[in-house]
């Protein structure tokens, strides 16, 4: 394997006594892949790198762990409480995706900012997951013990287990399935729509943020919003003032929040690799478990309820109620804990 660790970190502090005195390593690296890299819409030359994080004791059992498209390598947080983790209050030492008792492992999205050179890419989820290959293959993983994917992750879980599933003991998907809806897919034109204009007229952070601000609308739900929102206009405005909501407040904030996580071509291209994406779930033989939220409008739950019932070795089902939408994934911890808990738990 032609893959070269860049930037290694220290180990952790050891485990406490009667922990077998296993060390934690926390490996935060770069690995190059070996090129010409040959994927469904294109072949990759030169210099081509992913930022991958494993953090555990050393030959535990190996959780790979991937989420929305917004997610990076930091499943857990880099330093303990400093809130980095994408799925902190399910990931870390004591945390139901305990790394004092697993490996995980997670890599950044390909492509990073520096792999576009100002235009964005056809990359599929079939294409990520020969990726998520590449990473185990460099820190020597020959087989997973669970791929847990979340949404845009769970889709690349699914295309993991087609394509190698001599390589996994168990998927677990969360907010995903094995194809995009057409409504997800129209509203995701409309923001890449916004995108590209943005990058047209040279105001591409505003066009991210109002990207942004389209897609909360998507991942939450209308009874979260009624909950959370007045009808009515913002007090204090006078006739002259052009009416405000409070509704557009929360969303200006997450638009705003959003600008810097990634540049405009590479939200374009990983928007469009979610549009791409279709597994035959026939083609799935490792055992799946599916966790879906019925109120999730990206994915809908009669999406996950056909999916298991067309998978060859489906294990577990669960689906929940959630005013969170699509981000249950991120919101409803306990359920998500009390699910993993019980899928993990020999």
């Amino acid at each position: 394997m032609s893959a070269i660790l860049a930037v290694q970190a220290g180990c952790c502090p050891s485990l406490p006594q009667g922990d077998a005195e296993k060390s934690i390593l926390d490996v935060d690296c770069t690995i190059q892949l070996p090129t010409p890299l040959k994927l469904d819409y294109t072949v990759l030359e030169g210099n081509i790198s992913i930022q991958a994080r494993l953090l555990g004791p050393q030959d535990a059992p190996v959780l790979l762990a991937l989420g929305g498209i917004s997610a990076n390598r930091h499943a857990c947080d880099v330093k303990a409480d400093d809130g980095t983790g994408w799925w902190r209050e399910l990931a870390g030492p004591g945390r139901i995706l305990d790394t004092r008792a697993y490996r995980l492992l997670s890599f950044d999205f390909f492509p990073g900012d520096a792999d576009l050179d100002g235009a964005p890419l056809n990359i599929t989820t079939a294409d990520q997951a020969k990726i998520a290959r590449l990473v185990c293959d460099y820190f020597g993983i020959e087989r997973l013990h669970a791929f847990i994917g979340s949404s845009y992750g769970g889709m690349i879980g699914l295309s993991f287990a087609a394509q190698f599933p001599e390589r996994l003991n168990h998927l677990i998907v969360a907010c995903a399935a094995h194809r995009p809806h057409p409504m997800g897919t129209a509203w995701r034109s409309i923001q890449r729509k916004i995108v590209r204009l943005g990058l047209e007229i040279q105001q591409p952070d505003r066009a991210l943020s109002l990207a942004r601000e389209l897609g909360m609308t998507t991942y939450r739900t209308s009874q979260e919003f009624a909950h959370r929102f007045s009808a009515l206009p913002k007090a204090g405005q006078t006739e002259a003032d052009e009416h405000r909501f409070e509704v557009e407040d929360y969303l200006e904030t997450r638009g705003r929040a959003f600008i810097g996580k990634m540049s405009p071509e590479r939200y374009l291209t990983l928007s469009t690799s979610i549009d791409l994406h279709h597994v035959n779930p026939a083609d799935i033989q490792v055992p799946v478990s599916l966790i879906g939220f019925r109120q999730d409008q990206i994915v809908p739950i009669d999406e996950i309820r056909f999916l298991h019932q067309h998978l060859p070795s489906p294990l577990n089902y669960f689906e929940f109620d959630s005013l969170y939408g699509h981000d249950a994934f991120l919101k409803e911890s306990r359920f998500l804990g009390d699910v993993l808990k019980s899928i993990l738990t020999p």
